[in-house]
């Protein structure tokens, strides 16, 4: 820390040095190490986030945060540090504080950074990459969202709209159910991001942003959600009785998990959330032990667990939550199977 204190100390006159062309290495060192500094403040939020997956570039975070800043101290024929002369130089520094110039080249890094994000997710993963060009190239086409730097992250906030952000960032198990209420999964990203537009101006819980990567990871997770189920739970690599207890389990842990954001918060009481559960239990069992889960209907068997429910209230109260809870149980299953291979 005492380190970074120091290169704090020296940022003006380093850069001024940079700008001079006369900087040494001693001072390149340190605005190196003080952007390395930075990129790795927001990698690790990313990565507590879920928004960023390591293990795609098998490189660890320092690395990877090299990586990202490296662009910015690409030098010429003449040792000239082009970006930071380009970025730097048209600015009146005399009239910056320090603290200003300390946030120009933390902007600075975590563009890059964000950058080297979306580069690494098309060159590695090509179907996140491919949601997240077709994002921007819808927004560019529509004008109908804006992008937003806040704190490093890229947020996309609906055109003439106030993003509200004193409020909470939407969580993105929030997102993942807003956007699985609103789609049926085959909609090509403009038709998304309009309906995406209109469910967040409808609410007022949350800020009226999301996070661009977040946005892309969950689309991509509801998007390809049929096709994984089939590969996941049309098999049985074991026998019917583990299963059963497999699916148990996975039902278990779900349940679990999202308690206090159904139950804890009024949305269902504790007799409903468990009677949704048995209906959960009972369509996985159908698929993966019967092979016969394409005519099950959900408010059919839930009706069972309720009895007197019409049709009319199951749409309007429990319809979304119970898929919503299929969805991810079935992940959860998935998973579970896969770790039995």
């Amino acid at each position: 820390m005492g380190a970074l204190h120091k290169h704090i100390g020296n940022l003006r006159v380093n850069i001024d040095s940079v700008l001079s062309g006369n900087y040494s290495h001693s001072q390149l060192n340190e605005i190196i190490s003080l952007s390395h500094a930075f990129a790795i403040i927001l990698l690790k939020k990313k990565l507590s986030s879920g928004k960023l997956n390591l293990s795609l570039v098998n490189l660890d975070i320092h690395d990877l945060a090299y990586d990202c800043i490296a662009e910015i101290f690409r030098t010429d024929d003449q040792r000239s540090l082009i970006q930071l002369k380009s970025y730097f130089g048209c600015m009146m520094l005399d009239r910056l504080s320090d603290v200003q110039l300390l946030d120009y080249l933390r902007r600075l890094v975590f563009s890059k950074v964000n950058h080297g994000i979306f580069r690494m997710y098309s060159e590695y993963d090509s179907s996140l990459g491919k949601i997240l060009r077709n994002t921007k190239l819808a927004i560019q086409s529509l004008n109908n969202f804006t992008e937003v730097d806040r704190f490093g992250e890229s947020f996309l906030v609906p055109c003439l709209v106030e993003p509200q952000f004193h409020l909470p960032i939407m969580p993105q198990e929030s997102l993942s159910e807003l956007l699985y209420e609103t789609l049926n999964g085959n909609e090509r990203i403009p038709e998304v991001l309009t309906l995406l537009s209109r469910s967040l101006q409808e609410q007022n819980l949350y800020a009226r942003a999301v996070s661009l990567i977040g946005f892309a990871i969950t689309l991509r997770t509801i998007f390809s959600e049929e096709i994984k189920e089939h590969e996941e739970i049309s098999f049985q690599p074991i026998n019917t009785t583990d299963v059963i207890e497999l699916i148990r389990q996975s039902s278990e842990k779900v349940q679990q998990k999202m308690t206090e954001r159904y139950v804890a918060k009024n949305k269902l009481t504790c007799e409903e959330y468990e009677k949704m559960f048995k209906v959960i239990q009972k369509n996985l069992a159908a698929i993966a032990v019967d092979q016969d889960g394409r005519d099950f209907s959900l408010y059919d068997h839930f009706r069972q667990e309720i009895l007197e429910l019409t049709k009319e209230q199951y749409k309007e109260r429990y319809r979304t939550i119970l898929e919503y809870l299929l969805m991810l149980t079935k992940k959860e299953l998935g998973k579970e199977l896969k770790r039995q291979l």
